[in-house]
């Protein structure tokens, strides 16, 4: 409404989102006191002395879970502005499948917040046996959750296209560079998990580490490359950066996750609480 019947232009999209997520905390707060007001029964009541207590071992798990996403984002935004300096259509089409992959990322995240919750729970509880079984269990269903992402992006490039714009070579260019799109939404899903059930092991400072070291050193400048230099794959290129990042995240962070010692984050845990 602010872009086309107000004639705000850009500055509406700004505001679009503005009020879309001031309204989200409002909206929440009247849906748990007018519909779920037993979701309060675990909340014992404010509490100002307890409001503010403990609140340096929650910034040091805060502190580098921001990093972990921070990074991914900036990267994606630094590719975006890349993409200006191939051409317009070529940006116009950055727009496109940037939306699309916010759009199937925000399938698998919410997913990957319940694992990361039950994960978290179990390793706080000490049930390590049932924390690795559900470990196992979620890789899986996630891995089915990527391949489901890639084969709807892969085999609806035609119809994305064309929905989000009517210019020939802009959709030429986005239904060329979706299949890629759809490649790194396969280890961009398992690299979802891998990171949730990192901030469940209380290991977040290692995943902000190797997110940063993935995308910085590594991704980006892959991707600058292979989209301005001798490869010449313009925007294939500046996604094709991403993919081998996302890979290398999911890679490590399996491998970590699966030979370190899961009882120090028990401990941990248990400290954080006493």
């Amino acid at each position: 409404m602010p872009i086309q019947r107000l004639g705000f232009g850009y500055r509406g999209i700004a505001m679009a989102v503005a009020l879309s997520n001031t309204l989200q905390p409002i909206v929440l707060l009247i849906y748990i006191n007018l519909f779920a007001r037993h979701t309060l029964q675990c909340w014992p009541g404010l509490s100002v002395k307890g409001a503010f207590q403990n609140w340096g071992p929650m910034v040091k798990l805060a502190i580098p879970g921001i990093a972990m996403t921070l990074s991914e984002w900036l990267a994606f935004d630094i590719l975006t502005f890349a993409a200006s300096y191939i051409s317009a259509a070529h940006l116009a089409s950055q727009s496109v499948l940037i939306t699309v992959s916010i759009t199937m990322f925000h399938v698998a995240m919410p997913v990957a917040v319940a694992a990361s919750t039950r994960f978290g729970t179990l390793i706080g509880r000490g049930a390590l046996q049932a924390a690795r079984r559900v470990f196992k269990y979620y890789y899986l269903t996630f891995i089915g959750l990527g391949l489901f992402n890639f084969t709807l992006l892969a085999s609806l490039r035609h119809p994305i296209a064309s929905a989000f714009s009517s210019d020939p070579a802009v959709c030429k260019i986005i239904e060329t560079v979706l299949p890629v799109v759809a490649v790194q939404q396969l280890v961009d899903t398992t690299a979802i998990l891998s990171n949730a059930l990192l901030r469940g092991l209380g290991r977040q400072k290692i995943g902000g580490w190797i997110n940063l070291g993935s995308y910085y050193p590594i991704g980006i400048p892959l991707s600058l490359f292979l989209a301005f230099g001798p490869p010449k794959l313009e925007l294939i290129g500046l996604w094709i950066g991403p993919c081998v990042c996302l890979g290398i995240v999911t890679c490590t962070l399996f491998c970590y996750m699966r030979w370190t010692d899961w009882q120090k984050s028990v401990d941990a845990a248990r400290d954080r609480c006493e």
